[in-house]
């Protein structure tokens, strides 16, 4: 199954922008990245092909072209990524759209209710806010897509994405925290916490356990084994980046004294 994705030429020098994302790439970023060939579809227009397993996914607003005027520079604003990982930004995009869009425009509407239904369909997946972490376009449009993790691996490398695998094992731990939770109180407590990309807060951590603590105490522990292994791994790190570089120029010192020595025979 092939995957048409439009991306708007917005100038000659090779600079381009994928309608589903917010970031700007280059003609050269796209081939080397995604390792395809660009199909000239129109002077004004390229079309990307992606070969896929899945069937029907529209990965970009496409359907700006559905549409003229304000109502299709609005919608060429819009990120995907952002639909799909932040209600509050798909609420005011869709808000946005209706001010800028006619109701008249029956195909522009029909085209953007399917493309948030196929995105929906990966809604459950507990990866789906680290999406807009990947360096790859795509891995992230990989991770739109994905049901679970494993679906993950053919698009995304764990060396070239440190952070977002780092954050996909933040949210995995959340998951299996948070589903012990009961009373709403706690389950948004908890997701809360595991939201953060930093280490969470003392406010966060003594709310989670006010939250929880009482009626789901396994909650509460849960997320304390997790601040502490967040706290041990930081502290390695630290470690780790504050004695690594001053050993390798205490060796490299050491040799530059023994070159510099004179002889001890003239």
């Amino acid at each position: 199954m092939k995957i048409y994705i439009r991306i708007i030429v917005r100038d000659r020098d090779e600079h381009v922008q994928h309608d589903g994302l917010s970031r700007k790439l280059t003609f050269a970023d796209i081939q080397n990245d995604l390792r395809i060939p660009l199909l000239v579809a129109a002077p004004h227009q390229l079309v990307l092909a992606i070969l896929t397993r899945r069937e029907g996914m529209i990965l970009t607003s496409s359907c700006c072209t559905l549409a003229t005027g304000s109502c299709r520079a609005t919608c060429e604003e819009i990120s995907l990524v952002d639909l799909a990982t932040n209600n509050d930004d798909r609420w005011r995009y869709i808000s946005k759209l209706s001010s800028f869009c006619s109701e008249q425009l029956v195909p522009f509407w029909s085209c953007m209710n399917e493309t948030l239904t196929e995105i929906d369909k990966g809604q459950g997946f507990f990866g789906r806010p680290c999406c807009t972490l990947p360096q790859s376009q795509a891995c992230i449009m990989v991770c739109l897509q994905a049901k679970d993790r494993d679906e993950l691996i053919s698009a995304c490398r764990p060396s070239n994405e440190i952070t977002f695998y780092s954050c996909l094992e933040r949210q995995e731990v959340g998951q299996q925290c948070c589903s012990r939770a009961g009373k709403p109180e706690c389950a948004s407590a908890c997701k809360e916490l595991f939201a953060s990309t930093t280490e969470p807060s003392v406010q966060l951590r003594t709310y989670v356990n006010n939250m929880c603590a009482h009626d789901h105490p396994s909650v509460s522990k849960c997320v304390k084994n997790y601040t502490l292994l967040h706290q041990q791994k930081t502290q390695r790190e630290i470690f780790i980046v504050a004695t690594g570089p001053r050993m390798l120029i205490a060796d490299w010192l050491v040799g530059i004294f023994y070159e510099l020595k004179p002889s001890a025979k003239r």
